[in-house]
């Protein structure tokens, strides 16, 4: 409303639900639960043939000619085989608007304004969207693509509400013209909020959004750091078979005697997969199980697994192979000749020597394997690398101590050490005093936080440990002061999403809060935790939560900036490892073609 002449120059419509059980849902809620439940397709098509009517019955009623912004939601994930996975798909196509406009209205309209992200899935699907250029009620571009590198990208009709800070949402068919007063000039009908479709614009003007494929070639070239993994989580399948048979072992799963319901129903369903895959089942008459793989094959199958346990079980199998000081060091070296074909440049890697001694494996011949074969990884293949040793944090921290005493002749073998295993019922604070013992030797420290326990536990690793680097970390979006503290730090978050799927702390990836935890300014980058078990290295940790939250091409160069800042190599090392990323994301942008 113009204040000074009281006339109406604009009116905004909201789209509710009066929903028969629930009475009236309100905008923000009806809108977040449409996308959840991909009902904003069917809504999304509503909203353009309820707004187009409703500008009918305006303009028989004598109102001027209407112009009308419309969001279409990109939020609905479908299907898409050549992506490999799921796409954001814009709910309506031209044709399908443009048909709708037409039924619905008795004249033209000046143009219809379509926002940034519904363009931006167009894209995606490299889908050219040639605009009519005749009073079709679009805008008239050549191509997409045309558009897209328009300098004025924001001037050419793309509806940006610089009034407020929140879109509103929706048209509703129930005003009248004695609501109106006076001609209504714009309506609008939105559904995000103007930093999202501002964001939007922004990425999409400078070709940050790319089509898969270059996106996946992009993710596959650029240099990387990797900072968490598992070097016993790198076991694939016929490496676990080859050294077994060289150390005449046999690969096994041990189950002892249930003492409650979930440890029987653990078994039976251990027992069941073991019969499903093909493997031999030995049972005792005390309830005991014991489970031997004959192939890497089965040993293969068994790696799909449900939760943490299942897991640990079949991660303690393949541990339990490893003797002498060339099996860590044949497992090393893999490891790292995957890290060449996948373009890291530098990998910081945890070992777990109490999963070696408490089987009779001496602490040296251990690391002295994992060891050389990073020596040689250097040499050969040109991988910086930092060793971390980690304390299982279901063992005491009086077992922890003996660890830290048997690593004293090998302080110069490792940078940091860490805090892994199971995590829930044992607190970063059980482990205070051996964590006090390695920063007084000048180690740098690191924690598994906030996976599947709580933001506390986070806390606890910053506050008792004072960690210099936090793993996993998903959980501190539950608590806001934890989250101003790990942004003021600049604190590193090392997030793992195969692992985070795979063990169910998402249940789906496109739930996953990478994207979320990067909009909040938290210092979080992707690795791949034990990419043997979980489906994936750091690629294909990269690529699964690119396809499934739309990552841009700047989020995969800001996540590799930050394990870059979060490593451990000297200060004086990281400019050069800066460069070459810098150099290759410079000759992304240069070579894109549009």
């Amino acid at each position: 409303m113009d204040v000074k002449t009281g006339k109406v120059l604009a009116v905004e419509a909201l789209l509710r639900w009066q929903h028969p059980h629930l009475s009236l849902i309100a905008p923000a809620k009806l809108i977040s639960l449409a996308e959840e439940t991909g009902l904003i397709v069917p809504i999304g098509q509503w909203v353009v043939q309820t707004a187009t009517t409703q500008a009918k019955a305006w303009q028989a009623d004598g109102l001027p000619l209407l112009r009308m912004a419309i969001n279409l939601s990109p939020l609905a994930p479908r299907p898409c085989d050549e992506m490999q996975g799921y796409y954001f798909s814009p709910p309506l196509s031209a044709d399908k608007i443009a048909a709708i406009l037409k039924a619905g209205s008795s004249r033209p309209y000046s143009w219809v304004q379509l926002i940034a992200s519904w363009l931006f899935n167009a894209i995606i699907k490299r889908d050219p969207i040639m605009m009519p250029a005749e009073r079709s009620g679009f805008i008239s571009f050549k191509s997409t693509h045309a558009a897209l590198i328009s300098s004025e990208l924001h001037h050419q009709n793309f509806f940006c509400d610089h009034r407020s800070d929140i879109l509103r949402i929706g048209p509703a068919p129930y005003l009248s013209t004695r609501q109106l007063h006076h001609a209504m000039d714009i309506f609008v009908a939105v559904t995000k909020k103007i930093a999202l479709q501002l964001t939007l614009i922004k990425e999409l003007r400078n070709s940050t959004y790319m089509t898969t494929t270059n996106i996946i070639n992009y993710i596959r070239g650029i240099p990387k750091v990797e900072l968490h993994l598992h070097i016993e989580g790198s076991f694939e399948p016929e490496l676990v078979f080859k050294i077994a048979q060289r150390n005449q072992l046999t690969v096994k799963i041990e189950r002892p005697a249930p003492q409650n319901d979930a440890e029987t129903a653990a078994i039976k369903k251990l027992s069941q997969k073991t019969l499903d895959i093909g493997a031999e089942l030995i049972q005792a008459d005390d309830g005991s199980i014991k489970v031997v793989f004959e192939t890497a094959e089965q040993l293969s199958q068994a790696y799909d697994f449900d939760n943490l346990q299942e897991f640990l079980d079949i991660y303690y199998a393949g541990m339990s192979v490893l003797q002498s000081e060339q099996d860590f060091y044949d497992l090393t070296m893999a490891y790292l000749e995957k890290c060449h074909t996948q373009n890291v440049l530098r990998t910081e890697i945890f070992f777990d020597p109490q999963g070696h001694t408490c089987r009779g494996i001496p602490f040296e011949r251990v690391i002295n394997g994992i060891s050389r074969a990073l020596d040689d990884g250097k040499k050969q293949l040109g991988i910086s690398s930092g060793l971390i040793m980690s304390y299982l944090r279901h063992l005491s921290e009086e077992d922890a101590i003996n660890t830290w005493q048997e690593a004293q002749p090998h302080l110069d073998k490792f940078i940091a050490v860490g805090l892994d295993s199971a995590e829930l019922g044992h607190p970063p604070s059980k482990f205070k005093n051996v964590f006090a013992m390695a920063r007084t030797a000048n180690k740098k420290v690191v924690c598994h936080a906030g996976e599947e326990g709580p933001p506390e536990y986070i806390w606890q690793a910053l506050n008792l440990l004072e960690v210099d680097r936090i793993d996993h970390g998903n959980r501190s979006l539950e608590d806001n002061a934890l989250v101003t503290r790990l942004v003021n730090d600049k604190m590193t978050l090392t997030i793992c999403p195969l692992s985070n799927n795979k063990l169910q702390i998402v249940t789906e990836m496109s739930a996953h809060p990478l994207k979320m935890m990067l909009n909040h300014g938290l210092k979080v980058s992707v690795h791949s935790d034990d990419p043997a078990y979980f489906g994936g290295y750091i690629n294909e940790n990269f690529e699964a939560v690119q396809q499934a939250l739309g990552l841009s091409r700047d989020d995969i160069y800001c996540l590799v900036l930050n394990a870059i800042d979060g490593s451990f190599i000297p200060e004086k090392q990281k400019p050069s490892l800066r460069a070459k990323v810098d150099a290759y994301h410079k000759a992304a942008l240069a070579g894109e073609n549009y």
